[in-house]
Formats: structure tokens, C-alpha cells, sequence
């Protein structure tokens, strides 16, 4: 059973394709350097709608959609989450052309992704969803696939097949017309000196030349192998840098590693973890001492990670994150609250428990341990007297007037996401207690009044959570950052609470990817 897509939607994409404005395809991978396709040699491929933006997919079954995770993670939000399935999630099939809207959609019911997804915030390594739809396609109908699109095999071949509707050049258009590319497979070593830390082998493929190569809108889509009945899903469109550039291969999600294969084949796939509650820090609050991240239970789901921040009025400091529930609390920490937050996961995906429930301040250390009584001693025989000695007066404890210092050292930047390091010291008898990250960028807000438009540039900020990561080291991550430039600033304040003279400050620009 299908449906049309809403008249208002229609509009809408008719709208996307003939303007293809940014935030459609800012962080999508479309193909370069291939040909027109028909939708009857490749009828696994769909194009996946989520709240207006296009991804790629293909066809598991007559329920399922495989597609990207990125595709469906709402980043909007201090921790990505699994966007909710509604009436912004559509999928389109049976098309090669989708400049006259689509004739066959159908809804989603259930959008599970990789439960390892995004454990490393700016990672990108299990990048896979499964759609569940919300009525099964109709195989049998002529512009359905007669078959669906297998989802594993051993890969021996050298090339593969990319398909999808992303743009044909870098920084270009979304494509009106499905596209197909052969693309040779990369080694893991190559790409591997090409992206660095950014490509994960035992999770990932690469595949591409110069000016072969997905782009910008094929995000989601299929890396296909073999021909006829033994064609098979190889890879998941993922990321690259720029399209089809020399030693910039595109990067796939691998569909052959074990985890991720149980997981596309799952027969029915369940909806990512809920949670609707609040952990809380229990325990001590002093400093030394260890405190313990209380995460209530939630029906199927286990908690993954923590994330612990001292807390010092509007600003939060990372002070611990990891698999672990208990913290030590940092000297850094005296005088601060104390709040956790957990990742919840299941079979589905993961969700964030967001708290709002502070400790009690971080006092100075333990309490001395209690002597216990003893015998009076013996009496001691009478000493002789000692002259008395002049009185000396005790120095005046120091005050500690010097202002900390913070620097900008590094801003790594992969899609979306960008990865911001500070260092930040205290040359007087303090400690540094946090740093204040703000994130800032012009937009342009145009209204009309009367018979004239009216214009003006507001700047937009956003408070950034720092995290310490070793001492005097400090480290806050930006998600779902648009491509256009952007200013980062740096405020240290120690625990004597002098703040930093001067904000640190650098600039940076978030460019358009895949």
C-alpha cells in the first residue's frame, strides 16, 4: 500500500529541487563523474525525507529501509538523539527523476540506529539506521524492485556501484536524475593515511577516484557489488572530504562487520532507548572523594556512558566522562555543584538522560578520621623552665589576585561537528575552576514593513560544555553547525574566582560536505 505525499509537501519539494537552498544539502554526500541511471537497473534505491532534508536508502525488504544514521540524528540538541519518527519522515520509490515530486511514498513507523553510533561524539564510525515502514511496499507493483536489495555478502569484488540523487559536482546542486558511478575500492591503509583518525577500519570502506565519487545529497544511499541475483549491499554512503578529489576517497559504512550486520538483519528492529528520567550524583561532594552517577533503570535499555560537570551558576565544566559510574571529584570542582548525565542504549539506539538535579556544593576534603581514646599517659617529671621566646607574627595568608590565562589551541572541524581544545593555566597560588566556551556567528534577518524590506545582522551565540580531559587541557564540542564562518571564544576563571582578562578568541569556518 502507498500513498502520495501530503499537497503541502509536494509544494515543498518542488520547491527544495528548483532551489536546492544549503540547508538541504549541507552535510549529504551526490554522485560525480557518473551518468544518468534508470530506476529499473537499480530498484533497491529510495530517497529518504526527514523534515524536509534528502538522504539516500535502499530497499531491505518490503518493510525496511537501510539508510545513513547521521541522515536521522537530530543534533539540535547539548547530545544527539534519534529523530522521532511523524509526518516529516517519508520514503520515495520507484523514481529516477524527482523533478515532478513522486508518485509513490509511504511513511515511517520505527527509525532505529546502531546503538554504537556516536559513542565517540565526533566519530562517524557505525553510521546505519533501519526504517521501519509504516505499510509495506508492494513488490509486485511495476515500479517497485522485484527484489529486494540482500543486506551482507563477502566482498571480493574490486569495484562497486554508487548510486543516488547528490549533486554532480562539489558545492553544486542536488540532481534531478538518479546517478550511477563505478567506483574502485580503496585499502584500508590508504585511506586510512588520507583521513587519519577520522576513518575507523574495522568499521568502514572506502571507494573512489579523482572524479569518481558520491557528493553531497547520496548520504544514506547504496555501495553495491555483484550483478543480477547476487547483487549485494556493500557499504552506506558515510562522509568524504570535498567530491571526487585526488587521495579523497568516500567512506562508507562497512555492511560486512559483524555488529553492523546483525543489526541491518535484525527481522524487526526496535525503537531506539527512551529516557524519560534523571540520574542524580550520590555520594560525598568533597573534593578526593569518590561520588557515584545514580542512573535509574529504564525497561530494556542499559546505561553506556556517564558524563559528569561541576556546575558554577549558568556554567558547566566537564570534569569526567567514560563507562564508568563513579568520579573522583577534582580539586578544580571546590565550591561547584555537581550534575550527571548518562547514555541509555538498546538494541534500537542509544537516548541521553539530561539531568537537572545538582549535589550539594564541593567542599574543601574528608573529614579528619576520629582518634581513638587511649590511657592517660604517665606522669612526666617536671622539666626545667624555658625562657620565653619573642613572639612572631604569622604571615598573612596570600591572596591570589592573578587572573588566569585560556588559548584557543585547535579547532578540528569532520561534517557537522567540530572539536574545539583549550589549554588554560593559573600562574598564581589558584587553580583554574572552569572555562567558559561561547560559540558565536552573524545571520542576516530580513522582515518586510510596509512596501519595504527590511534587513539587519544579529549575531547568535551558543554556550559551549567544556570538558577537562588532562590537566590545564580542555575540550568542547559543537554539533550540527551550518557551513559559514564562526567565532570561538575562551573565558578561564580559577577557583578564587578571577576571571581572564581577555577572552580568548579564533575563527573558523565550517565548509560543505558530504
Amino acid at each position: 500500500m502507498t500513498r502520495s505525499l501530503p499537497a503541502a509537501l509536494t509544494c515543498a519539494i518542488a520547491l527544495l529541487v528548483a532551489a536546492a537552498p544549503a540547508q538541504a544539502r549541507e552535510a549529504q554526500p551526490r554522485v560525480v563523474g557518473g551518468s544518468d541511471a534508470q530506476i529499473e537497473d537499480y530498484p533497491y534505491q529510495v530517497i529518504v525525507i526527514v523534515n524536509g532534508a534528502f538522504c539516500g536508502g535502499s530497499i531491505r525488504d518490503e518493510s525496511h529501509v537501510i539508510t545513513a544514521a547521521h541522515c536521522v540524528i537530530d543534533d539540535s540538541s547539548p547530545y544527539p538523539r534519534v529523530s522521532a519518527p511523524g509526518d516529516g519522515v517519508y520514503v520515495a520509490y520507484g523514481t529516477d527523476n524527482i523533478s515532478m515530486g513522486f508518485d509513490n511514498t509511504v511513511g515511517v513507523s520505527t527509525i532505529s540506529v546502531d546503538r554504537r553510533y556516536l559513542r565517540r561524539l565526533v566519530g562517524s564510525e557505525y553510521d546505519s539506521a533501519v526504517l521501519t515502514l509504516s505499510a509495506p511496499i508492494d513488490l509486485d507493483d511495476p515500479s517497485a524492485p522485484a527484489d529486494p536489495l540482500p543486506s551482507a555478502g563477502a566482498v571480493t569484488e574490486s569495484t562497486a556501484i554508487a548510486t543516488g540523487f547528490g549533486s554532480t559536482a562539489e558545492g553544486g546542486d542536488i540532481s534531478d536524475t538518479l546517478q550511477m558511478v563505478d567506483v574502485p575500492f580503496v585499502s584500508d591503509a590508504s585511506c586510512g593515511g588520507s583521513y587519519g583518525s577520522d576513518f575507523v577500519a574495522a568499521a568502514m570502506i572506502c571507494a573512489g577516484a579523482e572524479d569518481r565519487d558520491t557528493c553531497q545529497g547520496d548520504s544514506g544511499g547504496p555501495l553495491v557489488v555483484g550483478s543480477g541475483a547476487d547483487r549485494r549491499l556493500a557499504g552506506i554512503t558515510s562522509f568524504g572530504r570535498g567530491c571526487g578529489r585526488a587521495g579523497f576517497p568516500g567512506v562508507y559504512t562497512e555492511v560486512t562487520e559483524a555488529g553492523t550486520n546483525a543489526f541491518l538483519s535484525s527481522a524487526a528492529p526496535a525503537p531506539p532507548a527512551v529516557t524519560d528520567v534523571e540520574p542524580t550524583v550520590t555520594g560525598d561532594p568533597r573534593v578526593g572523594s569518590t561520588v557515584t552517577c545514580s542512573a535509574p533503570a529504564v525497561t530494556g535499555s542499559t546505561p553506556a556512558q556517564y558524563f559528569f560537570y561541576s556546575v558554577d551558576g549558568n556554567t558547566f565544566t566537564g570534569i569526567g566522562s567514560g563507562t564508568s559510574s563513579t568520579l573522583t571529584v577534582p580539586e578544580s570542582a571546590l565550591g561547584q555543584q555537581l550534575i550527571c548525565d548518562v547514555r541509555y542504549e538498546n538494541a534500537g539506539g542509544f537516548g541521553y538522560a539530561v539531568s537537572s538535579q545538582l549535589s550539594d556544593a564541593v567542599t574543601a576534603s574528608a573529614p579528619a578520621t576520629p582518634v581513638s581514646p587511649e590511657a592517660p599517659p604517665s606522669p612526666v617529671p617536671p622539666v626545667a623552665p624555658v625562657p620565653p621566646v619573642a613572639p612572631v607574627t604569622p604571615p598573612a595568608p596570600m591572596t591570589d589576585r592573578t587572573r588566569p590565562r585560556s588559548r584557543i589551541t585547535r579547532v578540528r572541524c569532520r561534517s557537522r561537528s567540530c572539536v574545539i581544545t583549550i589549554s588554560a593555566s593559573d600562574a598564581g597560588p589558584g587553580v583554574v575552576g572552569s572555562v567558559r566556551v561561547t560559540l558565536s556567528h552573524r545571520r542576516k534577518v530580513c522582515r518586510r514593513r510596509s512596501d519595504r524590506r527590511v534587513c539587519q545582522t544579529r549575531v547568535v551565540r551558543k554556550r559551549l560544555r567544556a570538558g577537562a580531559f588532562r590537566t590545564g587541557r580542555y575540550r568542547a564540542v559543537a554539533l550540527g553547525l551550518r557551513p559559514r564562518r564562526y567565532r570561538v571564544t575562551s573565558v578561564a576563571t580559577d577557583t578564587a574566582g578571577n576571571r581572564q582578562a581577555k577572552a580568548a578568541a579564533r575563527r573558523f569556518t565550517v565548509k560543505r560536505r558530504r
